[in-house]
């Protein structure tokens, strides 16, 4: 329940994707005024996603293989689609690729 409020809540992920485009969507829902570093940490269809919400700025950043090993070549190919909504001025959403050390930061209104 808590945990599930704060994805859900504050950081606006939505898994239950009904496209084939991508994977999941993000819409964060921090008032204007949050200026405190806000942090998690989840899978995403086997990749870990590290999401960063500061000062209006949201980042997202690919990590390694879910159960996967830093040595393992497979890591390198895990990539997934995750629609931004409500960033940069884009109400429909902006789909980005992300994968094993990509990061992407959009600003937030």
């Amino acid at each position: 329940g808590l945990i599930w409020s704060v994805v859900d809540g504050l950081f606006g992920w939505n898994f239950d994707s009904k496209s084939n485009e991508y994977a999941a969507t993000i819409e964060p829902r921090f008032p204007s005024s949050w200026t405190k570093r806000s942090e998690m940490k989840t899978s995403l269809r086997g990749l870990e996603v590290d999401v960063r919400y500061e000062s209006g700025v949201l980042s997202l950043s690919g990590g390694d293989a879910v159960n996967g090993d830093d040595d393992d070549d497979d890591v390198d190919g895990v990539a997934v689609r995750v629609r931004i909504v409500g960033c940069d001025g884009d109400d429909n959403g902006d789909i980005v690729v992300l994968s094993r050390g990509v990061e992407i930061s959009r600003k937030c209104d």
